[in-house]
């Protein structure tokens, strides 16, 4: 990510479709999350973001899929003047193997 702060994937060993990406942002000229949101959503297949917690920080979700047999989730939060962007992608034919993990590592999130 070339405007990222930092970044850093976790990728399985398996398949290189199925992965958790977090990136930070800069968010100190713009730190409106609805706005950074709706500004971001045609990327995403302009998803209907949801409203949900990171950490107990306020963030929103988004789902959508840009290949046939991965689906895909971004997260959206902003703590301390950093935009948090974290994205996970997996394939669809073993949601019930790696969605159940996807989220309870989005749960286990802390900002540090």
């Amino acid at each position: 990510m070339k405007d990222a702060i930092y970044s850093i994937n976790y990728s399985g060993e398996r398949r290189a479709d199925c992965n958790i990406q977090v990136d930070v942002l800069d968010a100190s000229k713009q730190n409106k999350l609805d706005k950074i949101v709706e500004d971001n959503r045609a990327k995403y297949k302009n998803a209907k973001p949801k409203d949900v917690k990171i950490g107990g920080v306020a963030a929103k979700v988004m789902d959508y899929s840009f290949a046939k047999d991965v689906k895909s989730r971004v997260y959206f939060t902003i703590k301390d003047d950093k935009l948090y962007r974290i994205t996970m992608n997996w394939f669809k034919g073993e949601e019930k193997d790696y969605l159940p993990i996807f989220e309870k590592s989005i749960k286990s999130f802390k900002f540090q």
